[in-house]
């Protein structure tokens, strides 16, 4: 990961005296100078060399990460607020496209899973109602065997 999108992720604030931020080879924490930067920037084998800056401080807490250009990263705050900027739109535009799938996907399962479930019981409710009917005639047949006669509900 690119030391821009480090500091991006894991740095809440700019320190407000720094111009640029660093990271050296041995070290997780993140260094930064004030003022215009020497042209070019020297760097030595394991860190860089801003002895010519005003003001050169290590952050107070260090990354989770070693970034993979440290040895060429030289990030400014423009670039870190534009990278933090990308990184929440990125998660803005996730949380959105997430909440569209849910609402999407499970309305049409839902829908159709109750087309569904109202299909059978429609079926079961005609079984039960060509049940009835068989029972019901064939009490009729049978109290008209016995002598009984149905006054307004039998079968005619």
């Amino acid at each position: 990961m690119k030391l821009v999108e480090i500091l991006a992720r894991e740095l809440a604030e700019w320190p407000a005296a720094g111009s640029v931020a660093t990271q050296d080879k041995n070290e997780l924490a993140v260094h930064f100078t004030s003022g215009a930067l020497p042209a070019p920037p020297k760097r030595g084998e394991y860190e860089w060399d801003f002895s010519s800056r005003l003001l050169y401080f290590r952050s107070q807490r260090a990354l989770t990460c070693k970034a993979d250009d440290w040895d060429a990263a030289i990030v400014t705050r423009d670039q870190w607020e534009r990278e933090r900027t990308r990184i929440e739109l990125a998660a803005e535009v996730k949380k959105v496209t997430g909440l569209a799938e849910k609402l999407r996907k499970p309305t049409v399962i839902e829908l159709r899973d109750r087309i569904r479930a109202i299909d059978a019981e429609d079926v079961e409710a005609a079984k039960a109602r060509t049940l009835r009917a068989k029972e019901r005639a064939e009490l009729v047949v049978l109290l008209a065997k016995e002598g009984f006669a149905l006054i307004g509900g039998g079968v005619e």
